[in-house]
Protein backbone atom coordinates (compact mmCIF):
# COMPACT_ATOMS: atom_id res chain seq x y z
CA UNK A 1 0.00 0.00 0.00
CA UNK A 2 1.36 3.26 -1.45
CA UNK A 3 1.53 5.90 1.63
CA UNK A 4 0.37 8.72 -0.56
CA UNK A 5 -3.50 7.77 -0.42
CA UNK A 6 -2.77 8.75 3.76
CA UNK A 7 -1.19 11.62 2.84
CA UNK A 8 -3.81 13.23 0.34
CA UNK A 9 -6.50 12.20 2.90
CA UNK A 10 -4.48 14.49 5.58
CA UNK A 11 -4.03 17.31 3.03
CA UNK A 12 -7.79 17.03 2.06
CA UNK A 13 -8.88 17.13 5.55
CA UNK A 14 -5.96 20.33 6.54
CA UNK A 15 -7.74 22.19 3.70
CA UNK A 16 -11.58 20.99 5.05
CA UNK A 17 -10.27 22.48 8.14
CA UNK A 18 -8.98 25.80 6.53
CA UNK A 19 -11.93 26.43 5.01
CA UNK A 20 -14.23 25.89 7.87
CA UNK A 21 -12.01 28.54 10.03
CA UNK A 22 -13.44 30.90 7.29
CA UNK A 23 -17.46 30.18 8.26
CA UNK A 24 -17.14 31.59 11.49
CA UNK A 25 -20.44 33.37 10.97
CA UNK A 26 -19.24 37.12 10.59
CA UNK A 27 -20.59 38.99 7.88
CA UNK A 28 -21.07 42.41 7.23
CA UNK A 29 -24.04 44.41 6.22
CA UNK A 30 -25.24 45.34 2.75
CA UNK A 31 -26.57 48.73 2.34
CA UNK A 32 -28.00 51.37 4.49
CA UNK A 33 -31.87 50.07 4.48
CA UNK A 34 -31.85 47.29 7.09
CA UNK A 35 -33.30 47.83 10.76
CA UNK A 36 -32.62 44.93 13.08
CA UNK A 37 -35.01 44.45 16.89
CA UNK A 38 -33.87 43.19 20.30
CA UNK A 39 -36.50 40.10 19.82
CA UNK A 40 -37.41 38.00 17.02
CA UNK A 41 -41.15 39.32 17.96
CA UNK A 42 -40.26 42.93 17.83
CA UNK A 43 -39.01 42.73 14.72
CA UNK A 44 -41.91 40.70 12.97
CA UNK A 45 -43.80 43.81 14.83
CA UNK A 46 -41.88 46.12 13.37
CA UNK A 47 -42.43 44.89 9.62
CA UNK A 48 -46.41 44.54 10.35
CA UNK A 49 -45.95 48.04 10.86
CA UNK A 50 -43.86 48.37 7.55
CA UNK A 51 -46.29 46.50 5.85
CA UNK A 52 -49.32 49.47 7.30
CA UNK A 53 -47.32 52.12 6.78
CA UNK A 54 -47.80 52.93 10.58
CA UNK A 55 -45.01 55.42 10.78
CA UNK A 56 -45.91 56.28 14.46
CA UNK A 57 -45.42 52.55 15.50
CA UNK A 58 -42.45 52.57 13.88
CA UNK A 59 -41.29 55.34 15.44
CA UNK A 60 -41.85 53.89 18.93
CA UNK A 61 -40.21 50.78 18.40
CA UNK A 62 -37.01 52.65 16.93
CA UNK A 63 -36.95 55.62 19.49
CA UNK A 64 -37.48 52.58 22.72
CA UNK A 65 -34.13 51.20 21.61
CA UNK A 66 -35.81 47.70 20.84
CA UNK A 67 -35.31 48.43 17.29
CA UNK A 68 -31.81 50.14 15.65
CA UNK A 69 -30.67 51.28 11.79
CA UNK A 70 -27.87 49.01 10.59
CA UNK A 71 -24.96 50.50 8.95
CA UNK A 72 -23.43 49.51 5.95
CA UNK A 73 -20.51 47.52 6.14
CA UNK A 74 -21.14 47.12 10.21
CA UNK A 75 -19.49 43.54 10.99
CA UNK A 76 -21.38 41.30 12.77
CA UNK A 77 -21.32 37.95 13.87
CA UNK A 78 -24.52 35.20 13.13
CA UNK A 79 -25.43 33.54 16.03
CA UNK A 80 -26.91 30.38 13.36
CA UNK A 81 -25.15 31.02 10.14
CA UNK A 82 -26.61 28.07 8.82
CA UNK A 83 -29.78 28.59 9.87
CA UNK A 84 -33.13 28.36 6.72
CA UNK A 85 -35.20 30.68 8.34
CA UNK A 86 -35.04 34.20 6.93
CA UNK A 87 -35.19 35.92 9.99
CA UNK A 88 -31.32 35.57 11.61
CA UNK A 89 -29.83 36.47 14.93
CA UNK A 90 -26.71 38.41 15.62
CA UNK A 91 -24.05 40.09 17.56
CA UNK A 92 -22.80 43.59 16.31
CA UNK A 93 -19.01 42.58 16.80
CA UNK A 94 -18.07 43.75 20.50
CA UNK A 95 -21.58 43.99 21.59
CA UNK A 96 -23.08 41.34 23.52
CA UNK A 97 -26.61 42.42 22.82
CA UNK A 98 -28.32 39.88 20.24
CA UNK A 99 -30.39 41.06 17.72
CA UNK A 100 -32.67 39.89 14.65
CA UNK A 101 -32.89 40.77 11.41
CA UNK A 102 -33.53 39.72 7.68
CA UNK A 103 -30.72 37.10 5.73
CA UNK A 104 -31.59 39.92 3.24
CA UNK A 105 -29.34 42.20 4.95
CA UNK A 106 -25.93 40.29 4.61
CA UNK A 107 -25.69 39.21 0.93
Amino acid sequence: MSHRLPLAVAVSLLLALACHAGTDGTQKIRGDRWLACRSREAYQQLMSFTSADDIDAMAKLITSNQCIHLKNGREVSLEDPTGSDSLVSFHITGSPTLFWTTSEAFK
